[in-house]
């Protein structure tokens, strides 16, 4: 049997990242147009490299802890730290709408969808009560609320525990190959998608049935 028709035939569940799938994240552009040139690499550091970041992510912090943690690390840059930290909530992320596009076409064609996604709650909580995507999924496991990060493998098994999903009939896309890796090593076929690349074409024979 042609490979693509076995898997056509035998997936049922695809299970979709946020950032840089279904969500527009630039983080360098955001800094770049909200920084002065000469402070752009020392705040982008801070911010979105620091520690405070993944903790934000696992749920252990919340944002305004975040949020004096950068000012006792940088306090002369208090000005500029105040100004960008609250605003990245509505600049830093826009909706990929051709991959959501995709997301409405699958849910037709009767697969079972799923989202598995490090992500803040604020963040998270913005986009799920704007954007009207989110209704055309089964279920989802975001990691601020549960503790765990991909790609700890706690966070996958997070996700098969509590919707019953066999991952040997499951497709999971993601932009990092470190958390595909992990995927692969449950039994789950993983689909690599760097950025700038198209995600239909990826996932195009689950588009033929």
């Amino acid at each position: 049997m042609n490979k693509y028709i076995y898997l056509r035939r035998n997936m049922k569940n695809i299970i979709f990242d946020l950032g840089n799938v279904l969500v527009n994240f630039h983080p360098r552009d955001f800094v770049d147009k909200h920084v002065l040139e000469e402070k752009r690499e020392k705040i982008f550091r801070l911010i979105l490299q620091g520690e405070e970041w993944q903790k934000l992510d696992r749920g252990t912090i919340t944002q305004q802890e975040a949020l004096e943690s950068f000012l006792r690390k940088m306090p002369e840059e208090k000005e500029t730290i105040c100004k960008i930290f609250p605003i990245y909530l509505t600049d830093c992320l826009s909706p990929n709408q051709e991959n959501i596009k995709l997301v409405y076409e699958l849910k037709k064609r009767g697969y079972s969808l799923y989202v598995l996604s490090n992500f803040h709650k604020n963040l998270f909580e913005k986009i799920e009560k704007e954007w009207g995507v989110f209704q055309q999924f089964d279920g989802k496991i975001i990691s601020c609320y549960h503790h765990f990060l991909k790609p700890e493998k706690e966070i996958y098994e997070l996700l098969f525990k509590t919707y019953q999903i066999n991952p040997e009939e499951s497709v999971f896309v993601d932009d990092s190959l470190e958390n595909i890796e992990m995927a692969r090593e449950l039994g789950v076929l993983g689909i690599h998608l760097p950025i700038r690349e198209e995600l239909s074409k990826k996932l195009s024979f689950l588009l033929e049935r």
